[in-house]
């Protein structure tokens, strides 16, 4: 295997504790699919091939920088090179649109064995948990089959803007459910985040019975935020476990209501603010809804109710009152209102505690926090 270097020390368990050692919670409850992609990745690279629009002509390139530099420029890299010496003899260089670029990937000549280096890429993540010392087990949450929310989404196909899953993806997540068997907990028909929201709940009806917490969460991904339970970012461990109320939760998803999840999930949210929501809650002038306009327009609000308001206020004002035509990007045509349209955000960004996630209703928050539709 020529990654030797890379693979030293990659045994997963933790440092011996003291006897009287206690662990903070029972279990650590991981949302794992980030942590598998990646596996499956390392083991890969990505590459792009150029071809000259009139010779036909090709070469590769590592990336898009290597060819043209700045993503936004594009006076750089090996082209600018190209031009310099094309200036130099008197020649006319060329154009980024002289080109077309494809993207590409293969498994790295540098691995003997791919799917072993994956899984010993693996198994580092798992170390970092056990070395973490948050609890004496742990769940590993791996997506399975299925998923509600490509059925109900209706203004965008969800996560539509996806790239294609790692080459050797499938085999990879096979291999890490086999060697950790009764530590996964494959999840069907919807998100691991779901899944850890369900831990969630039971975690907080264990707390207010025992002023205790059972589970600590993991995560990547920022749904988790949403949920009222002991959490910590995978990615930033040494950041230490956070615990977010219950209003900054509500908060978190209310944000989400607003600006949906554009790059990561293709979830798009209400299309932006109107100017009289602007100026009547100081949000600066924007061309869209992003993150800050959102946080900024909620950031006001001193309670659950408060939070609920303003999402249905922002709705209505874009909206309006009465029934209008839409169009699913499947091509179907019907009349609905601003509660329609909430309500498929609000379906593809809550992490639902349910056994059936088809039962919630946006309405159903609402009622929660007195709030008139």
């Amino acid at each position: 295997m020529s990654f030797t270097k890379k693979s030293k020390s990659v045994s997963g368990e933790a440092e011996a504790l003291p006897d009287d050692f206690e662990y903070p919670y029972e279990l650590f409850v991981i949302d794992t699919d980030t942590a598998v992609f990646r596996a499956s990745k390392f083991i890969q690279e990505d590459y792009i091939v150029v071809k000259h629009n009139t010779s036909g002509k090709e070469l590769e390139f590592k990336n898009k920088t290597a060819f043209y530099g700045h993503f936004k420029k594009k006076d750089g890299g090996w082209l600018a090179g190209f031009n310099t010496k094309k200036a130099a003899a008197g020649k006319a260089g060329y154009k980024v649109e002289d080109f077309v670029l494809t993207e590409h990937e293969r498994l790295s000549d540098e691995i003997d064995d791919h799917l072993a280096e994956a899984i010993i890429s693996f198994d580092r993540f798992v170390g970092s948990i056990k070395r973490a010392n948050l609890a004496p087990d742990y769940k590993l949450c791996i997506g399975g089959e299925g998923n509600f929310r490509y059925e109900f989404a209706e203004s965008a196909p969800y996560k539509g803007e996806r790239p294609s899953k790692p080459l050797m993806f499938q085999e990879v997540r096979d291999a890490i459910i086999e060697k950790y068997k009764s530590k996964v907990h494959v999840v069907h028909s919807k998100e691991c985040d779901d899944e850890l929201s369900v831990y969630g709940k039971e975690n907080l009806e264990e707390y207010r019975k025992t002023k205790k917490w059972k589970y600590v969460l993991g995560y990547i991904d920022k749904d988790l935020k949403m949920i009222v339970s002991p959490s910590v970012n995978l990615d930033k461990l040494k950041e230490g476990v956070v615990l977010r109320t219950p209003l900054e939760c509500l908060k978190h998803y209310g944000k989400q209501l607003l600006i949906g999840d554009k790059s990561v999930d293709n979830i798009m949210g209400l299309p932006n603010l109107t100017e009289e929501l602007r100026v009547k809650y100081g949000v600066r002038k924007g061309k869209g809804l992003g993150d800050t306009t959102a946080i900024n327009f909620l950031k006001e609000c001193s309670n659950g109710r408060e939070v609920m308001e303003r999402v249905v206020e922002a709705y209505k004002a874009y909206y309006g009152d009465m029934e209008f035509e839409f169009t699913s990007y499947r091509g179907d045509v019907y009349n609905c209102n601003w509660l329609d349209r909430l309500n498929e955000v609000a379906m593809l960004v809550y992490m639902s505690p349910l056994d059936n996630p088809l039962d919630y209703h946006i309405t159903q928050t609402l009622d929660k926090y007195g709030v008139d539709c």
